[in-house]
């Protein structure tokens, strides 16, 4: 499911997950998450770009975030995926985020969803989704990630302040 909300700011961005996949469901998955790696590349800033963007699958794998994992956790057979919540600075304070994730999770419970899962990146996104019922599993803290040779993540220094982790969030809808 998707919600963009051009006219105050904000973008939502997720999917319903499923234990088993057809082929052509498969196709669109993958599909799907080349589309929700442009949505970020067009929406986000350009600190966020290098800093996010190129290390995206290394956060998901640094956070455990891995919507299929959950299955077997929550005994259940489809899962609620956000990929990305974000409300422009011009639109917060309005509950622009508030209102696209509960529209996005009563279409998850229309689908059959029982559980849905999100992982986090920015203060304000992390902040909606923990007022929104969600439980924190999981944060790294992106100074204190080391690369495969010890080193420090690059150019930190470059990510605004309110980017400075990424938690990953379970809740049951």
């Amino acid at each position: 499911s998707s919600g963009i909300n051009a006219e105050y700011g904000g973008v939502r961005l997720g999917k319903v997950y499923k234990s088993r996949y057809s082929l052509l469901e498969r196709l669109r998955s993958w599909l799907w998450g080349w589309l929700v790696l442009m949505m970020y590349f067009i929406f986000a800033t350009p600190q966020i770009r290098y800093g996010e963007l190129v290390l995206l699958p290394l956060l998901f794998e640094w956070t455990g975030y891995n919507p299929r994992r959950y299955f077997q956790i929550f005994k259940c057979s489809k899962i609620l995926s956000d990929t990305f919540l974000c409300v422009s600075s011009s639109a917060r304070g309005a509950k622009l985020g508030e209102r696209l994730l509960t529209e996005s999770e009563a279409v998850a419970k229309a689908a059959g969803c029982t559980h849905a899962v999100a992982v986090a990146t920015g203060i304000f996104s992390q902040n909606i989704f923990h007022g929104s019922g969600y439980t924190m599993e999981q944060e790294t803290v992106y100074s204190d990630i080391r690369l495969e040779n010890g080193e420090q993540l690059p150019n930190l220094e470059k990510l605004p302040k309110i980017h400075q982790s990424a938690k990953l969030f379970t809740k049951t809808l």
